[in-house]
């Protein structure tokens, strides 16, 4: 039994297998059994104390420091009965230590799930808002889109208001010519007077006229001005702001000219 356990400390020797086989041979040869039984005594009163200590770090979870004192007896006390216990005590601070590590793995693995998970969950959030975000766009656009085409055909309106302005502006300016030339005639017929009344009252109802177009004219003035600094600063999110002005651009053409 001595011999076995003297055979189990060599294995923890740095030396190869060679050289640990030939120093059994010699001991074997040279009589070392003769003294083994000194040797266990001497060793296995050496190595109670470290016994101890070992088993108390192994106790405490220190198993580092646990597994190297277990091989530190097997190597200097080769002979102690310690030597069987000091092997226990290695391959059970082993098995804590993987035990130890099978349980870190579970719980990384527990871990990963649950990130896993949570990228999942933030994904789909993401997917959503990125549809959400599109649908808006997508509504926008098309409100932009039916602003725009309002616009264009009311500025096609204001041009040719622009363009009936000069027609009454020339007509006016005619009328008043006429009345010029009523007045330096030398004729003051009743027909003559009635002409002059006549005139002037169309004068007056083209001035009206005038006066609406040129009321139309300055009004959108305002609203290019007012539109251009909210979608300036806004930005699309200004379109329905926008859209509120050329309504009430829209009512005051139909305040000038009703019906």
């Amino acid at each position: 039994e001595t011999l076995d356990n003297y055979i189990k400390a060599l294995a923890y020797l740095p030396e190869d297998p060679a050289t640990i086989e030939r120093m059994i041979s010699q001991a074997r040869q040279s009589g070392f059994e003769l003294g083994i039984e000194h040797l266990e005594q001497q060793h296995s009163g050496r190595a109670s104390g470290p016994l101890a200590e070992a088993d108390s770090l192994f106790s405490r979870e220190q198993y580092n420091e646990a597994i190297l004192a277990y091989i530190d007896i097997v190597a200097k006390y080769p002979y102690s009965f310690q030597v069987e216990s000091a092997l226990q005590g290695i391959n059970r601070t082993a098995e804590a230590k993987s035990n130890i590590a099978r349980g870190k793995i579970t719980e990384l693995q527990n871990t990963l799930g649950e990130r896993t998970r949570d990228v999942s969950e933030l994904q789909s959030t993401l997917e959503e808002r990125t549809g959400d975000l599109s649908e808006l766009q997508d509504t926008l656009g098309e409100r932009a889109k039916a602003l725009e085409d309002n616009l264009k055909t009311k500025i096609g309106e204001l041009e040719s208001i622009q363009k009936g302005k000069k027609v009454l502006a020339d007509e006016i300016e005619s009328l008043r010519s006429k009345i010029e030339e009523l007045q330096q005639s030398q004729s003051s017929s009743p027909l003559t007077a009635e002409l002059d009344e006549t005139i002037r009252n169309k004068i007056s109802r083209l001035e009206k006229i005038q006066k609406n177009y040129n009321a139309i004219i300055e009004s959108y003035a305002q609203y290019a001005a007012r539109e251009d600094s909210i979608l300036t600063s806004l930005g699309e999110d200004g379109l329905i702001e926008s859209k509120l002005h050329l309504n009430a651009f829209l009512a005051s053409t139909e305040e000038s000219f009703p019906g």
